[in-house]
Formats: structure tokens, C-alpha cells, sequence
């Protein structure tokens, strides 16, 4: 697994990233993923080791926001 920039990881079957899109480089190697689990073959991950299969690589896009909640006297209004 890759981390990208702009929230970007990845899968891919190389093991040094060098097929992974320029857009979201540098990439940094984060760890050895096994597909042997049951996320890659029923859950969630199955459609991107799919994409993996197909095309060498895969990239997901991910996005946090965080928002405040007003608090009174320590807790959330409602």
C-alpha cells in the first residue's frame, strides 16, 4: 500500500510504486498488504484488487472534513 498526496492511496503489483500515476507523487511505501483476507475477496477492497488484476494499480481518493458542533456547558447542542 502507497500514500500519495491529497489524500491518495494505493494498491499496485509493484512493489517500488513506479507504475503509480505522477499526479499524486511522491509516493511513500506504508506496508505489505495480503489478499489473502476476506476484505479482498467478499468486502470491500474485492472491486479494487479487481482493478489491481486489470490495470497494475488502483487509487482511492480520500477526504476528511471536520466540522464543530457548538458546545454548551461541555456538551453538544441540540
Amino acid at each position: 500500500m502507497f500514500a500519495g498526496t491529497g489524500g491518495a492511496m494505493a494498491y499496485t503489483i509493484d512493489e517500488d510504486g513506479a507504475n503509480l500515476p505522477k499526479e499524486h507523487s511522491p509516493w511513500r511505501f506504508r506496508r505489505a498488504v495480503s489478499t489473502d483476507g476476506l476484505t479482498f475477496k467478499q468486502g470491500t477492497d474485492k472491486a479494487a484488487l479487481e482493478e489491481v488484476k486489470a490495470k497494475g494499480f488502483v487509487v482511492a481518493i480520500f477526504n476528511m472534513t471536520i466540522e464543530s458542533m457548538p458546545m454548551k456547558q461541555g456538551k453538544p447542542e441540540d
